[in-house]
């Protein structure tokens, strides 16, 4: 009799947990931040959305805006209430999607170019994003453009050509940038000035960190592995390698203790999303989905 009730205490306490995790899932956009909330891009049933996923809980939450807009790349607002996000594979326009009732509010181009790649200002006032010159997205001979959009009027501004991979400085006074050559360059928006920065290395996707002193970046090799240089004395520190994985997509945590990178496993087939902290070491995976890019922090 004591064996069957303790079965049955045991089945019962079993259901409960199954029902408070169904219901982590559900909840999960109404849980409170304390700085472990991410934003990335998921592969669901052949169709890319976004996600918001907890840490903490693991718990997750797909977004589902007012209208269908093919996701391919997002950045958080700084008070993270909204995502800016590329809509259309080949970069066709940027959009900023409302978390709170999923409004979709498509914003002002470069012209007729293809825009694409959004980075938030971290004041909230301007998103600076690439331009591809012409419509055809089949064009290779056009030089990409950097533009900065003012979120208040919608000014537009021209500041290079030939330009890769981007980021805000800290305080937003500045823009780091790749060019085609792959040369980096901070261009100073006061002074309208760049500086050219050295760095021998092949790489993307630069990550200015919290701190201003540093930049994550891809870089290549037989696989491509997470590397860090310092802004100050040009030295590079591998964070990130491994023999079956390749690394891209890195975002600095708020606090600049921890990386989110995409993890893509050459084996399996799969991307994970990994955290991994500045010694390097992976502290957390998700795995709730077979392809992910583009992990952005909350700020």
């Amino acid at each position: 009799m004591l064996r069957l009730l303790m079965g049955i205490i045991s089945v019962v306490f079993l259901c409960i947990i199954g029902l408070m995790m169904a219901m982590m899932q559900i909840l999960a956009p109404h849980l409170p931040y304390q700085g472990h909330e991410i934003a990335f891009l998921a592969l669901i049933d052949r169709n890319w959305h976004i996600v918001r996923f907890d840490l903490s809980r693991n718990a997750y939450y797909v977004i589902e805006p007012q209208q269908s807009i093919a996701p391919s790349t997002l950045d958080w607002s700084p008070d993270g209430t909204q995502l800016a996000v590329t809509s259309g594979y080949s970069g066709r326009r940027i959009l900023l999607v409302n978390l709170a009732d999923g409004t979709v509010t498509q914003l002002p181009g470069w012209g007729e170019g293809r825009d694409y790649m959004p980075k938030w200002s971290p004041d909230g006032e301007k998103i600076a994003f690439f331009s591809g010159i012409g419509s055809d997205p089949r064009e290779t001979q056009s030089p990409v453009l950097l533009i900065v959009l003012d979120v208040n009027n919608y000014d537009t501004r021209l500041l290079s050509a030939g330009v890769m991979s981007l980021d805000w400085s800290p305080d937003g006074a500045s823009l780091l940038y790749q060019t085609e050559m792959n040369n980096w360059a901070i261009y100073h928006l006061a002074s309208e000035q760049q500086t050219a920065i050295q760095v021998d290395v092949s790489a993307g996707d630069l990550a200015w960190s919290p701190d201003g002193e540093h930049v994550a970046f891809w870089q290549a090799g037989r696989t491509t592995s997470i590397g860090v240089v310092s802004l100050t004395t040009g030295d590079i520190v591998t964070l990130a390698r491994h023999a079956t994985y390749n690394y891209f997509n890195p975002d600095w945590s708020p606090d600049g203790r921890r990386l989110l990178v995409v993890a893509a496993d050459t084996q399996r087939g799969v991307t994970e999303i990994h955290v991994i902290d500045d010694q390097g070491h992976i502290r957390q995976r998700v795995t709730q989905f077979d392809h992910m890019a583009y992990p952005r922090w909350r700020p």
